[in-house]
C-alpha cells in the first residue's frame, strides 16, 4: 500500500472516530518506513483539521470532536516513542496552553509536542489555563519567550485578547512573543488582538515560532500569519 494510501486511511480513521482503523493504519505507516512526523503532520493532523472544518460548518458537534480527538491519542501513543528530538544552538522555552474557561487540550498537545521535537523547551499549562498563569509562567522562567495560547470556542478566544492587554498593562509586552491558534482563530483575529503570531496548524505554529525566534522584529512589533484562512 503506498504512503498516499496509508495517510488517507488515516484521515478517514480520525474523521469517523474509529480507534482500531488508525492503529492499523499508523502501524502499517512505521512498518513501511513512513517517517512518524508524517504520520502525525499528514494524517492525524489533516483528520483533525477537517473534524475542525466540519465543526465549524454544523457539520459535527462537540461530542464528535472528542471521539476524533481520543483517535488521535491512539495514533500519537503510537508514534511518539519514535520521534526523535533536535537541539537548538540557543535554549527558547514557550509557555503553552489552552485559554480558561476552554478544557480541550489535543491540537495544544499537538503543538507543545511538536514544538519540544524542534528543540523548544515547552512548559506546558495544560487546559483551561487562567491568563495570570500564562503570565507567571513567563516571567518566572527566563528561558520564555513564547506564550502560545489555543482556544477552539469563541467564548474562550477573548482570553487571548486580555492577555496582550495585561503584557501591555504590566509594561512587559516587549519581552514575549504571543502566537495564537485554535479552531475558532483565525489570522484576523491575530492581528486584532495585536498577537505576534497565528498558525493554523501545529506544524504552521512550529514556522510561526522559527521565523519570530530567527527575525529581527521585537515583540509586539508585527505579525507573522501562516495557514490562515
Amino acid at each position: 500500500m503506498s504512503k498516499e494510501e496509508i495517510m488517507q486511511r488515516i484521515v478517514d480513521a480520525i474523521i469517523a472516530g474509529d480507534t482500531p482503523a488508525v492503529e492499523a493504519a499508523t502501524q502499517e505507516g512505521l512498518d513501511s518506513g513512513i517517517a512518524p512526523e508524517a504520520l502525525i503532520d499528514e494524517g492525524g493532523a489533516k483528520g483533525l483539521e477537517i473534524v475542525g472544518e466540519k465543526f465549524d460548518n454544523l457539520e459535527m458537534f462537540i461530542p464528535e470532536m472528542l471521539i476524533a480527538a481520543e483517535t488521535m491519542r491512539a495514533l500519537n501513543k503510537l508514534v511518539f516513542p519514535h520521534l526523535k528530538r533536535e537541539e537548538r544552538g540557543e535554549v527558547v522555552g514557550v509557555a503553552v496552553g489552552t485559554v480558561a474557561g476552554d478544557t480541550h487540550d489535543l491540537g495544544k498537545n499537538i503543538v507543545a509536542t511538536q514544538l519540544n521535537l524542534k528543540g523548544y523547551e515547552i512548559y506546558d499549562l495544560g487546559a483551561d489555563v487562567p491568563i495570570k498563569q500564562f503570565l507567571e509562567c513567563a516571567r518566572t522562567n527566563d528561558d520564555v519567550k513564547i506564550i502560545a495560547m489555543s482556544a477552539l470556542m469563541t467564548t474562550s478566544m477573548y482570553y487571548q485578547r486580555d492577555c496582550v492587554k495585561d503584557l501591555i498593562k504590566h509594561g512587559i509586552r516587549d519581552q514575549f512573543y504571543v502566537i495564537v491558534g485554535g479552531g475558532v482563530v483565525t489570522g484576523d483575529w491575530a492581528a486584532e488582538i495585536g498577537a505576534d503570531g497565528y498558525g493554523r496548524t501545529a506544524v504552521d505554529a512550529v514556522e510561526v515560532c522559527n521565523q519570530l525566534i530567527a527575525g529581527t522584529a521585537k515583540p509586539g512589533e508585527g505579525l507573522i500569519k501562516i495557514g490562515d484562512i
